[in-house]
């Protein structure tokens, strides 16, 4: 059996590369001019009430968060929900869960969180109407 060389860089596919990648990718985000909050809103009240399709399931939504933030960035930072459609991101969603290898389960949490984020996304730039005051 031939001894390993663990002088050798590991290529950008595998284990300490991706790592390496996704923190650069994570860096670059951060330092941007957008927010964590901004390009991935957190599960919040106003995101699960907006974003149910059926009853609300805040831990599907946490985890698709949690996914779509870490298996995003691997390869590039993450794209900010109000960015595409809401037509547009169950073929965006397919056909990245297909290359990040994803599980049925975290592709279905990931979709529905990005459809969720993107609901409130649009509530939220809605102009809403001036507080009652006092008369």
């Amino acid at each position: 059996m031939k001894p390993r060389n663990t002088d050798q860089a590991k290529p950008v596919g595998t284990g300490y590369g991706r790592l390496l990648a996704g923190s650069l990718a994570l860096l670059a985000m951060l330092v941007s001019c957008a927010t964590l909050e901004q390009l991935a809103p957190p599960v919040d009240p106003m995101l699960v009430e907006l974003g149910a399709i059926g009853p609300p399931d805040i831990a599907a939504l946490t985890h698709g968060r949690e996914v779509y933030l870490t298996n995003c960035v691997r390869c590039h930072g993450p794209e900010p929900v109000a960015r595409y459609s809401l037509h547009r991101w169950p073929s965006i969603i397919d056909r990245m869960a297909k290359r990040a290898k994803l599980k049925v389960d975290e592709e279905a949490d990931v979709l529905a969180y990005v459809l969720a984020a993107r609901r409130a996304s649009d509530f939220r730039m809605m102009p809403q109407p001036p507080p009652a005051g006092p008369r």
